[in-house]
């Protein structure tokens, strides 16, 4: 995704006064909306811009599907992550459904 996009992503809230965006990026994410991201990451407001590349969702929807990850764990990522997740983020309780 590139910045620009994103700068259009977060200008859709005008007025909503929004204090948390998740982007999905297919495959993946340009390294200045990266940069950018990390640096609202460490902003000390309540303002989260969370990245997550696609196959870190996919991982995250395959583990909530085995059990590995609840989906108030999911939830919780979406609504309190920072910055880019990534797959060593995600919860995984080691539980496989058989």
């Amino acid at each position: 995704m590139r910045w620009s996009k994103v700068r259009e992503v977060l200008g859709t809230g005008a007025g909503l006064n929004p204090i948390n965006y998740v982007c999905v990026g297919r495959p993946s994410f340009e390294a200045l909306a990266e940069r950018r991201t990390n640096e609202i990451a460490r902003e000390a407001g309540t303002r989260r811009l969370l990245l997550i590349p696609i196959a870190v969702l996919a991982e995250a929807l395959v583990r909530s599907s085995e059990g590995r990850m609840t989906g108030d764990q999911l939830g919780d990522l979406l609504a309190q992550g920072r910055g880019i997740l990534q797959e060593q983020d995600l919860p995984d309780s080691g539980n496989r459904e058989q």
